[in-house]
């Protein structure tokens, strides 16, 4: 869940939707914008992009010509990027900008430069910051290991599910049936947080929104999860 609650009535009241056509961009916008007007924010526009496109600039000058406040995307890494190009090239600056796959990835604060990513938001937050124990041993040994950082969303996912597969092993060997059990039962330590599966869908995340902050991708939503406060409005380009 991407929370209103946390972020955006407290500092915007018009916002602006973008998707791809894919499954992905289709299921958040559904879910999102009824709860942008739940919270009493207003949906300028709710425009759709063709997965593959290479010239969003038309839709982003439609978009720039709305003034919203916050502009949020619902995309894969190629429209994240493209996105970001050209809403940088066409002076679209919104006070909340927001995407979803992609944002997440050092590439993409590399590609941009930190200080143009600088307070820009998106899906999935982790950071070696978190107050988990093993999250900063685990970017060390990637680092170390690969010599790149991870990403601070799934690669963190990733590794402890092994974590977790491990803690099972452990406990009650290569039985299938008792491992599968212990996970429906048992709460298991990680560095993504104390993970626990209900209805064999993990409840746990190290948060769900995070900004670009000088170099680091903090996790401003939900509050009680904040490794920083929110940067707003969003610093112009440079």
């Amino acid at each position: 869940e991407i929370s209103t609650r946390d972020w955006s009535s407290d500092v915007c009241s018009s916002d602006l939707l973008i998707r791809h056509t894919d499954l992905h961009g289709i299921e958040f916008v559904n879910y999102v914008k009824p709860a942008l007007k739940k919270a009493g924010i207003k949906v300028l526009l709710s425009e759709t992009y063709p997965m593959g496109a290479k010239d969003l600039s038309p839709l982003l000058k439609k978009v720039k010509a709305a003034n919203p406040e916050a502009v949020l995307a619902f995309s894969y890494p190629g429209g994240t990027i493209l996105l970001t190009k050209q809403a940088k090239t066409i002076g679209l600056n919104p006070e909340v900008f927001f995407a979803t796959v992609g944002v997440a990835f050092p590439f993409y604060r590399d590609m941009f430069k930190s200080e143009n990513v600088e307070g820009i938001m998106g899906a999935g937050a982790w950071n070696p910051n978190v107050k988990y124990p093993g999250a900063r041993e685990f970017y060390d040994a990637h680092v170390k290991h690969s010599g790149q950082e991870p990403d601070r969303w799934g690669s963190a996912f990733s590794y402890a599910s092994v974590q977790i597969m491990e803690q099972a092993v452990a406990k009650v060997g290569l039985d299938n049936k008792k491992i599968r059990d212990l996970y429906a039962s048992e709460t298991f330590p990680t560095i993504i947080g104390p993970v626990k599966f209900v209805n064999q869908f993990n409840i746990q995340a190290p948060g769900e929104v995070g900004q670009w902050q000088n170099g680091e991708f903090e996790v401003v939503s939900p509050k009680s999860k904040r490794t920083a406060e929110p940067i707003f409005p969003k610093p112009a380009w440079k």
